[in-house]
């Protein structure tokens, strides 16, 4: 018994000694998960690691989808996948301070934002400024020609006498596009009534239900091009298909089109039939697809910055201090 009292009382200052040491571990963590008092350049220099390189990298990841994916899609990914993997690898490394933690994380949400992103922007503008610049243009073609002469063009200069019958047009309410899906046969001087039509112009929302078509350059009489819709499958792998919007679904189009057939008696077996934007300027079109890409890019990257500041503030002050700001500046 004496023998294990004096062991125990030896012990004593050695436990003492490790409590403070744990206390004073605990201590240095608290002060650095944000307790310690925070200088304003201390809380400008932990905000710039917190921003610019995550901003550039979510820029350079719209970007470089944007511009490269049309060419070089297997690259993209295998770019996109391996700046994921280094900012994961920085996600793990920088753990030594709370706000520290958050440089890889916010990098790896940069990288994975970045490339959703592109791949957005890609398919509501670019892939369509891309698809209209390199397919081939047919010139003095007849709206009487059958579909099958022009179906590997992608934009068609029309001979004169062509035009849209807008007298012969509908608009179909579509409950998978949750719109009024709009069509217009495009006919020739040799077409009668009863002719097959091999060639609608489409519209989204732009047009009556009967007789009354406002789609691009419809009522302009100087308009003679049409800009064919590509399919999905031509611009957009299977993966990727479900962001692809170059328009109403295949659905809503053959629904319009036998809407069309049923009300003004055009022959149902018509064979092939090509969907096209009517329009005056179709480079003036293209060159629009490109400047929304360019204008969507920059508002995605602004609201990632707006994020990134909101962000960045909350880690640096921590939660409550964060809050606290907050009710102070809006009182």
């Amino acid at each position: 018994m004496d023998l294990e009292a004096h062991e125990l009382n030896e012990a004593k200052p050695l436990l003492g000694d490790a409590a403070r040491a744990k206390d004073g571990m605990i201590s240095r963590g608290k002060a650095q998960d944000g307790d310690e008092a925070l200088t304003p350049k201390d809380f400008i220099k932990r905000m710039l690691t917190l921003i610019p390189a995550q901003l550039l990298l979510f820029s350079l990841m719209v970007f470089v989808v944007c511009k490269w994916y049309y060419q070089y899609p297997i690259l993209v990914c295998l770019g996109a996948g391996l700046a994921v993997t280094k900012s994961a690898v920085a996600a793990s490394i920088y753990k030594q301070r709370r706000w520290e933690s958050w440089i890889g994380k916010l990098l790896l949400l940069a990288s994975v934002t970045g490339f959703v992103t592109g791949l957005n922007i890609y398919y509501d503008n670019m892939v369509f400024y891309y698809h209209y610049r390199d397919v081939s243009t047919y010139t003095n073609v007849v709206a009487s020609q059958p579909a099958l002469t022009v179906a590997d063009a992608g934009v068609i200069a029309f001979a004169a006498g062509s035009t849209i019958d807008n007298t012969r047009s509908v608009g179909y309410q579509s409950a998978i596009d949750g719109a009024t899906v709009c069509v217009a046969p495009i006919v020739d001087a040799s077409m009668v009534p009863g002719s097959t039509v091999n060639l609608y112009a489409y519209g989204v929302n732009c047009c009556g239900y009967r007789g009354s078509f406002d789609c691009d350059s419809a009522r302009d009489a100087s308009a003679r091009s049409g800009m064919i819709m590509p399919d999905a499958a031509d611009v957009a792998p299977p993966l990727f298909q479900s962001l692809y919007a170059g328009g109403p679904s295949a659905q809503g189009l053959s629904a319009a089109v036998k809407l069309q057939q049923t009300l003004f008696g055009n022959p149902k077996d018509q064979g092939k039939v090509l969907f096209l934007r009517y329009v005056k300027d179709p480079l003036a079109v293209q060159i629009g697809y490109l400047d929304a890409g360019i204008l969507a890019a920059l508002k995605a990257s602004a609201l990632f910055l707006l994020v990134l500041v909101a962000a960045g503030a909350a880690i640096v002050l921590g939660r409550e201090r964060f809050w606290k700001a907050v009710a102070e500046h809006y009182k």
